[in-house]
């Protein structure tokens, strides 16, 4: 999605929730915007659960060993 694989949202996601810079920096260095962050986020999540409910947890799984990886550095 917009040039973001997953393990790529869960970081940039990871480094926003942390707040340790600007939100518009840290979009800034991912070349993003407001509004193009706002579609990729919906769009992730959209596709995680959307799997989920149809019983496969692939996505789920992935987005987690994902941020698993970012908390390990």
């Amino acid at each position: 999605m917009e040039g973001l694989d997953l393990p790529a949202y869960v970081a940039l996601s990871t480094e926003l929730a942390a707040r340790k810079a600007p939100r518009k920096q840290v979009l800034s260095r991912a070349r993003l915007d407001e509004a193009r962050w706002m579609k990729i986020e919906q769009t992730w999540l959209l596709r995680i659960a959307t799997a989920a409910m149809q019983g496969d947890l692939s996505l789920l799984e992935a987005h987690d060993a994902a941020l698993a990886a970012v908390k390990r550095g």
